[in-house]
């Protein structure tokens, strides 16, 4: 079974990770156009690493 990184990040640290900037994250959001799911504590917004990992996944295209 493989475990996932349920590490918890800011969104400088997600869009550190994303190459993005931290703008364009926030725009993704509040679009709720689905691209990332997020966490919201309070007023505080959390990405889950792995829905992240996940997310440069789904982009990854295939020139085969």
């Amino acid at each position: 079974m493989i475990e996932q990184d349920t590490t918890l990040l800011t969104n400088k640290e997600a869009a550190e990770l994303l190459k993005i900037s931290v703008k364009t994250l926030n725009n993704w959001r509040s679009a709720r156009n689905g691209k990332i799911p997020f966490v919201k504590i309070g007023r505080g917004i959390r990405y889950k690493k792995s829905d992240l990992i996940s997310y440069i996944d789904r982009q990854t295209v295939s020139m085969c």
